[in-house]
């Protein structure tokens, strides 16, 4: 009988039992022990990447290799590596920006693309470095394929400044009169600010579609034709009395502000020709005569407006251009006097508001004194130390004259100072410079300098600021420099005082920093420099035009509450050159400020506060204006033959600032409007001699007629003011 279980399986009790056999432990050195893990090895492994023995306060290993040990802080809690790699990548990114204004066009482009591609484009809040004036701006290949290959909004600031024109010059007859107007130029400012307006106001049935002409805001006399008779007798002259008359209006009015001729020279040939009716004078010299003339009589004409004045600076023009522009005048070899016939001919094309017309013949003169030299110092040993004194005066007349005409047209200025070695005006008068004297002060370029830099650096005037003839470290200077005597140094110092030419000594110096500034802030390529670096610029120019005033002395301080009638002129020439360039430097400012109130970011603190000194500067240019419009206060005080420019600049940004950054109703929209007012009132004023003043006048009030209702303004068309 089976009881389940197999038969053939073997028995328990059969099979041997298996015992366990002890193997002993093998006996490991030491060495080979594992140890446990460390927990923070020393700086010098952890950087190795190789083990550590924790040991303090030195490792085994940095114990055996001698190497430098030490751990970290233990409460420093280590970051992440993506954290670090982000910290790398941005630390990276800001340097290759920082970078960017260094390199080429085609490196820049390069670089701009691929951080567009990593998502990090040239950010324009980002801190830049210091402004250097040095630092390169044309960028040409980047200016121009950024606005179709990129990101163009990560590039542009909102400072007024194009790098395109969207106008066709060659439309009409009134475009191509004035042609090309720069941003730098307050007619550009009242042509954007009538865009915007219009823009503003349009209905939904009315849109404004493109950009306005220049043309319907200019108010010179480009687009008016000059026709020179054939019937012109160019030998012909006025009566002896008239003559007289007229020459000394032009070297009492003009010469010291536009030293183009030399005026003892001059006046001496005069006086012979004059007197010996047999001589026969060069034509060219003629030419300039009848210049002088035109000019002349051109500002007697704004003084008294009759029939018969209103015809007799033509005539001079007339006979000065074909004495001197005829059909083969530009054929002809040029010389000293072909230089002087173009700077008169602009200066007088520039009082008759051909201001077109006035920029192309100073580019013609400035390119001829190019080709004469003299925009390089004279070392010729054969010319007289006078005739050097009055080509570098020459020169410094037209470059005046050339960044004037660029501030109006908003071009680009003509002369370049990086490759002018002209010595700067000596402050001394023609006839000083005929004393010998002063011989060594000219011939000497060490003394020379001595006498320019302790007008124009800083600290050439004690705390005092006292006059000129009193005592200075001017002494000091002079000692410095070899070749000069004690009674040189007296000489030096009795001769410094108050005179025209130390007055266009000033002037020249301040349209230098003029110029700069045009280079730098103004220019297409300063569209694509980051705004903190042109921010930065805006201060350092602002500061350095402070500085100017500063060194001014007392006879020239236009600052002071009580004006003398000496050197009346001189101030008043000086304050207004002063207020432009102040007006040049913080207008990006203004404009940039105007296009925030579309923007829902907030304009910086140093922003706002240029935008409020270029308000400032405009209310305290229009100030220098009598309150009652006198017209004999204007031909005798002020520079009459650019008073429209000075009286429209100012205005232009007040109307700015009226339209643009007031609220209704407010207490600061009848403060403006008191300025726009007296500013209207002159216009009107001068409207009666002057076409351009008529035209000036009648689109200011056309301004305040169409767009003053919604700020509360009104205007009575009959009246030359406004109510």
């Amino acid at each position: 009988m089976s009881d389940g279980t197999n038969a053939f399986a073997p028995s328990s009790a059969s099979q041997p039992k298996k015992s366990r056999i002890l193997v002993p432990h093998v006996a490991h050195p030491v060495s080979a022990i594992r140890k446990k893990r460390v927990q923070k090895a020393c700086n010098n492994c952890h950087k190795r990447k190789v083990k550590c023995s924790g040991d303090h306060p030195i490792c085994q290993r940095c114990r055996d290799e001698k190497f430098p040990c030490g751990y970290r802080n233990e409460e420093t809690k280590e970051e992440p590596s993506h954290l670090i790699m982000h910290l790398h990548i941005q630390k990276l990114t800001k340097l290759l920006r920082n970078l960017s204004p260094w390199l080429d066009a085609s490196s820049a482009y390069l670089l701009d693309q691929t951080l567009n591609q990593m998502g990090s484009p040239l950010r324009i809040h980002d801190p830049v470095f210091m402004y250097s004036p040095r630092r390169p701006l044309n960028r040409i290949l980047l200016l121009n394929t950024s606005l179709t290959c990129g990101n163009s909004t990560n590039l542009a600031f909102p400072v007024g400044i194009n790098d395109y024109t969207e106008e066709d010059f060659h439309r009409n007859g009134e475009g191509q009169g004035m042609g090309f107007v720069g941003e730098h130029s307050e007619i550009a400012w009242l042509c954007r600010l009538k865009q915007d307006l219009d823009q503003r106001n349009s209905t939904s049935h009315e849109k404004v579609t493109g950009q306005p002409s220049i043309s319907s805001a200019n108010y010179y006399q480009d687009d008016i034709q000059i026709s020179i008779s054939e019937e012109i007798d160019p030998t012909k002259q006025p009566p002896p009395q008239t003559a007289d008359r007229l020459v000394a209006i032009y070297f009492y009015h003009l010469q010291s502000s536009f030293p183009i001729i030399g005026e003892l020279t001059f006046v001496k040939q005069y006086r012979y020709f004059r007197s010996n009716p047999n001589a026969r004078p060069g034509r060219r010299w003629v030419a300039i005569l009848n210049l002088v003339f035109a000019i002349a009589s051109r500002h007697e004409t704004l003084l008294v407006h009759t029939q018969s004045n209103d015809h007799l600076h033509p005539t001079y023009f007339a006979r000065a251009w074909k004495l001197a522009m005829g059909s083969t005048a530009v054929l002809e070899q040029q010389n000293l006097q072909s230089i002087q016939i173009y700077g008169l001919l602009a200066l007088y094309l520039f009082s008759t508001g051909q201001i077109n017309r006035s920029w192309k013949i100073t580019g013609m003169a400035i390119q001829s004194a190019v080709t004469m030299g003299l925009h390089l110092r004279n070392e010729s040993r054969t010319t007289h130390y006078i005739s050097k004194e009055i080509r570098y005066r020459l020169w410094w007349a037209l470059f005046m004259l050339d960044i004037g005409l660029s501030v109006i047209t908003g071009r680009a200025p003509t002369t370049c100072t990086t490759f002018c070695t002209t010595p700067l005006p000596l402050p001394l008068d023609e006839a000083q410079l005929l004393d010998t004297r002063f011989e060594n002060v000219v011939t000497n370029q060490g003394t020379r300098n001595a006498v320019v830099s302790s007008l124009l650096c800083n600290g050439a005037w004690p705390e005092s600021r006292q006059t000129l003839s009193d005592d200075t470290d001017l002494a000091h200077v002079l000692s410095l420099t070899e070749g000069n005597t004690n009674k040189d140094i007296e000489n030096i110092r009795a001769a410094l005082v108050p005179n025209d030419s130390l007055c266009f000594l000033y002037m020249v110096d301040l349209v230098s920093l003029l110029q700069e500034v045009l280079n730098t802030l103004h220019a297409p390529g300063a569209a694509r420099r980051p705004w903190a670096e042109l921010a930065l610029a805006i201060y350092t120019f602002d500061k350095n035009a402070e500085d100017w005033l500063s060194r001014l002395p007392n006879e020239f301080d236009f600052r002071e509450s009580a004006f003398t009638q000496k050197f009346a002129q001189q101030r008043t020439r000086l304050a207004f050159q002063f207020y432009t360039t102040k007006l040049i430097i913080s207008q990006p400012c203004l404009r940039r400020l105007s296009r925030f109130r579309l923007s829902p970011d907030l304009p910086d603190a140093a922003c706002e506060y240029m935008a409020y000194a270029c308000v400032t500067t405009a209310k305290r240019m229009l100030e220098l204006l009598p309150t009652k419009p006198d017209m004999s206060w204007l031909l005798e005080i002020s520079p009459w033959w650019c008073i429209l420019h000075y009286t429209m600049q100012p205005t232009t940004i007040l109307l700015i600032e009226l339209f643009t950054h007031t609220q209704p109703g407010t207490l600061k929209i009848a403060q403006l409007f008191e300025y726009i007012q007296k500013a209207t009132r002159w216009l009107g004023e001068i409207s009666t001699t002057d076409r351009s003043s008529r035209r000036a006048w009648l689109l200011c009030m056309g301004l305040i007629a169409r767009h003053g209702s919604q700020i509360g303004l009104k205007v009575d068309p009959t009246r030359n003011g406004t109510q």
